[in-house]
């Protein structure tokens, strides 16, 4: 199992498309370590753009995550981790998976 993993919320305040910025954000984040193994802990980094006030939410597989929650990942698997911005004019989400490898 992966032992923690830490939501970074960092800035994701930067303006969508080079323009006024108005419109929906554009959801996105990554993760690191990119190789997940049973016990370590993964940071994931939110990078979303857009208009802002922003506001962001968090699932892996289907199951709300609050900002530095701890959550394990069990040994072997697939996780589909989804974060979703909004902001007055839309909102927009990004799914990406992460695999849980039991090797190092």
């Amino acid at each position: 199992m992966i032992a923690a993993a830490i939501i970074d919320v960092g800035n994701p305040t930067g303006q969508s498309g080079g323009g006024s910025g108005q419109g929906a954000p554009t959801a996105n984040f990554s993760w690191t370590p990119k190789l997940a193994y049973k016990g370590s802990q993964v940071t994931f980094h939110n990078t979303s753009t857009g208009s802002t006030p922003m506001s962001w939410s968090w699932s892996v597989n289907g199951s709300q995550v609050a900002v530095s929650q701890d959550f394990t990942y069990y040994p072997s698997a697939n996780f589909l981790c989804e974060l979703t911005a909004t902001n007055s004019q839309g909102s927009n989400s990004d799914y990406q998976y992460i695999t849980v490898n039991t090797n190092q």
